[in-house]
């Protein structure tokens, strides 16, 4: 008999490894990204030699970069500077509260001495500071891509500097301003190691067949269920399970508002719950939808153009009609064009006879799409602004 070190209650050590044994695993749901890669992802334990190598020979201050839920990597550029004699900055207030968190919990750990704040920052010379910052993918207003545009607050890079990006190849939705920064960085002669160097600073976070093989020969569950990834990615994991020797009806491919019920040790799919994407912009919840993203996708691609029409109370047209670009084109070089489509608007609606506000806005809406459209081959929003004086 031993004593439990929680509540002091003694327990039998063999009798608690039998039912280890006995009780087995109902189900396992875990990740399926890296289902259709052959083989076992590669150690990170690599990856802390490499950047060692890298920042024993950089000469003035070291910004090391990754994505900002890889509380691992951080420990590693954490001993990594302790290493080199380094002092830490973290740098953006997604990285500063992980690991904070991270380091309350334990699962970061360093000496108090090591980190420092932007103020201690000043009294240190750049060859012994190094900087853990966010914006790994070069994200528009992050802390990387404002420090590489000079627009950072608290830091500043300069040339002879050293960069490393620890993270995968960048994702093709922020690859665009990934490069953007990269080729800021080589222009300041600053030191940059990225993903087209190869020089294995970056393995996959996810577990390729190998890994989930040896997953499901660890907890040998009876049931499967593959998270994480699309489709095509659950059918990978699953022919994995099958392959192994598990009973298809053991592998549930869920999709979205699909779900299981446990009963008496056995599963089986429950009645499906209808769902749909809410979009979360700001403090709004569900608010934006299909409308208003393809009236952002119009203005983001092709611009604004703002109509001020005044009426008197009859309705009748008071002047000409005000046309101002924003975003569709520089009014000074485009200036006649605009004046053009003013004068011929303001005929358009004399034309009309007889209107109201209403129809106003529809004649200035028609009229002007077709017009940009004929001269310049572009379609801006068009929005009529009726004014009553």
């Amino acid at each position: 008999m031993d004593q439990n070190p929680i509540d002091g209650m003694a327990f039998d050590t063999n009798r608690a490894k039998w039912l280890a044994n006995e009780k087995r695993v109902l189900f396992l749901a875990s990740d399926c990204l890296g289902a259709n890669k052959p083989g076992f992802t590669k150690s990170e334990t690599e990856i802390e030699d490499k950047m060692l190598k890298i920042i024993q020979g950089a000469k003035q201050a070291v910004f090391a970069t990754a994505i900002s839920s890889n509380i691992g990597r951080f420990q590693q550029m954490i001993r990594v500077a302790e290493k080199v004699n380094r002092k830490v900055v973290f740098v953006g207030r997604s990285i500063q509260k992980k690991i904070e968190v991270a380091h309350k919990l334990g699962y970061i750990n360093y000496p108090e001495d090591l980190v420092v704040s932007y103020k201690q920052l000043r009294k240190l010379q750049r060859n012994k500071v190094m900087y853990i910052i966010s914006g790994c993918y070069g994200q528009v207003g992050s802390s990387l891509y404002r420090v590489s545009l000079g627009e950072h607050d608290n830091v500043q890079i300069e040339a002879q500097d050293t960069v490393l990006f620890s993270a995968d190849p960048a994702p093709p939705y922020t690859k665009e301003s990934e490069d953007f920064i990269i080729d800021e960085l080589f222009d300041k002669d600053v030191d940059v190691h990225y993903y087209d160097h190869n020089e294995g600073l970056y393995v996959s976070g996810h577990g390729s067949q190998q890994d989930i093989l040896e997953l499901f020969n660890i907890a040998k569950p009876k049931y499967f269920i593959p998270i994480g990834g699309t489709i095509r990615f659950m059918h990978a994991y699953k022919r994995i399970a099958v392959e192994s020797g598990v009973n298809p009806g053991n592998v549930f491919l869920l999709k979205p508002g699909e779900n299981i019920v446990f009963e008496n040790g056995n599963a089986s799919l429950g009645q499906a719950i209808p769902v749909k994407r809410i979009l979360v912009h700001g403090l709004g919840i569900g608010d934006i939808g299909k409308v208003v993203l393809g009236e952002r996708s119009i203005l983001g691609t092709e611009g604004v153009v703002v109509v001020v029409i005044k009426v008197n109370r009859n309705s009748q047209l008071v002047g000409t009609p005000k046309v101002i670009s924003k975003g569709f084109v520089f009014e000074k070089l485009s200036k006649e064009m605009l004046l053009r489509a003013e004068n011929k608007l303001k005929d358009q609606i004399v034309k009309g006879g007889k209107v109201n506000s209403q129809k106003i806005e529809k004649i200035t809406s028609e009229y002007l799409e077709k017009y940009f459209y004929t001269k310049i081959k572009r379609t801006p929003m068009i929005v009529p602004v009726v004014v009553e004086v």
